[in-house]
């Protein structure tokens, strides 16, 4: 057999390599951005995205789940955990999802050259110092996940350029200034989640043009003035959430209607005036009214009873009336909301004989509390019993009068009994020894009488029992 020479030898090699590679490109089996050279290693020709993944890399000081321990040169960066690349836009990187892995370290500008990034997702981490203005190169990027950390500084206000915005949540961080006003302009955001920052100032009128918004989150933060009236009338809304600010001015009387598709409302912790707006009967998928701690007054509209889906209504510490039958007939009403399962009306000016109603609330009801009204009267009504799955009972500081109800005893899931500050008479029930899940008792301040029953032995898990105040013997 004749042998080639060395030459043709290497020259055959090459062209084997060359059939392999076009075989392999034309079976969209190797990526086009990619060579193999003379080992046979596969080499990449665009090294953008992965520089720049090496680069955030860098920032990061702590892994304590060595979560970016594939993040080196063994393997190609697109199988890194939390990369995930498109193979149609020749292998750029298109989600970068690195939630709740306890990184910590500061956020690289270099996440600016990620082009093609359409998801970034790094909640629930440490990440500490400012948002890079790079983000804003990101215009492909639909969802920016930075919530649960402790971001710094403003936000940037060139993220108005991620014009493909959907979701934009950067709460529970450290923020400070303004809600920047361009934020506006990106009329395709469905989410906008800032709560629990530094931010202050107004909320800008322009976030009223965001259309297509369905979540609208800025609570604890230190924002003022009044909530422009653009963002009422934002039909796709459904949940609006202002809580713990220092927002003023009353709420207007159509919100139930222009805001239809509302189903949760938390106002709580504002300057809020004004009657509660009967239309809101008219979302009829709201399940949460959240709205204590604000300056609310007149009468708890009857007509929320509507609300079949109903399950939390809190509207303590405000100035709700309600002395006469006219006044307690939206307790009557929510007898028609069978999945309420917090019903607070603490702290308010509500009076009169407490109606009986009470005791067909639904069944799945965890919290009552009427507690410190002042003049909220009667006895306890029979069948309170019904109420079996109480967590808390709380009717301190009325003017509630006759027994303790011996049928208290068969609400085996309390653990907060308050009847303090009242005018209850006869002996402490025996059958408060079956509530073994009970922490909280608190009688004081009474006419009851009589020796205290042994039973309360039975209450291991009892941490607080004030007795005080009484004729105990």
């Amino acid at each position: 057999m004749v042998s080639l020479p060395r030459e043709s030898m290497e020259l055959e090699q090459i062209l084997k390599i060359g059939l392999i590679l076009f075989f392999l490109w034309s079976s969209s089996c190797l990526p086009v951005a990619s060579v193999v050279d003379a080992t046979g290693a596969i080499r990449f020709r665009n090294d953008t995205d992965h520089l720049s993944l090496l680069a955030f890399k860098d920032q990061i000081t702590h892994d304590p789940l060595n979560a970016l321990s594939s993040w080196n040169d063994t393997i190609q960066f697109c199988n890194w955990k939390g990369v995930t690349c498109s193979w149609k836009h020749k292998q750029r990187v298109v989600v970068l999802d690195l939630g709740s892995l306890g990184l910590e370290g500061s956020l690289s500008p270099s996440i600016g050259n990620l082009t093609f990034l359409h998801r970034l997702n790094l909640g629930n981490n440490n990440f500490f110092s400012e948002i890079p203005l790079e983000l804003g190169r990101l215009r492909r990027l639909k969802n920016l996940i930075l919530s649960f950390n402790s971001f710094q500084g403003e936000i940037p206000s060139n993220l108005t350029y991620c014009s493909e915005l959907r979701i934009l949540a950067l709460s529970h961080n450290q923020l400070t200034g303004k809600i920047p006003a361009s934020i506006g302009n990106l009329s395709s955001l469905t989410l906008l989640s800032l709560h629990f920052n530094h931010l202050g100032g107004s909320i800008p009128d322009d976030i009223g043009r965001l259309t297509t918004l369905k979540y609208f989150g800025v609570g604890a933060n230190n924002l003022t003035g009044t909530i422009p009236s653009k963002l009422y009338n934002i039909s796709s809304m459904q949940e609006f959430s202002v809580a713990q600010n220092e927002l003023q001015g009353s709420i207007p009387s159509d919100i139930g209607i222009t805001l239809h598709s509302l189903q949760s409302l938390k106002l709580s912790g504002n300057q809020f005036d004004g009657p509660i707006p009967t239309t809101l009967a008219n979302a009829s998928r709201l399940e949460v009214i959240c709205i204590p701690d604000n300056h609310f007054s007149g009468r708890v509209p009857s007509e929320l009873g509507r609300l079949r889906g109903l399950h939390l209504l809190n509207v303590e510490q405000n100035h709700l009336e309600g002395g006469d039958a006219k006044g307690w007939e939206f307790l009557d009403s929510l007898t028609n909301c069978s999945r309420l399962t917090v019903l607070s009306l603490y702290d308010n000016m509500l009076g009169g004989m407490l109606p009986n109603s009470v005791v067909n609330l639904s069944s799945q009801l965890q919290v009552l509390n009427l507690g410190k009204n002042h003049r909220i009267s009667g006895r306890i009504p029979r069948g309170i019993e019904n109420l079996a799955n109480l967590d808390w009972f709380t009717f301190d500081d009325n003017l509630f009068t006759g027994a303790i109800p011996e049928s208290i005893g068969k609400l085996v899931r309390l653990e907060r009994l308050g009847l303090s500050s009242n005018r209850f008479t006869g002996q402490i029930p025996v059958s408060l020894g079956n509530l073994t899940l009970l922490t909280e008792l608190y009688l004081e301040q009474n006419n009851l009488q009589g020796p205290i029953s042994p039973s309360l032995g039975k209450l291991q898990h009892l941490s607080i029992l004030d007795l005080s105040t009484n004729r105990l013997t």
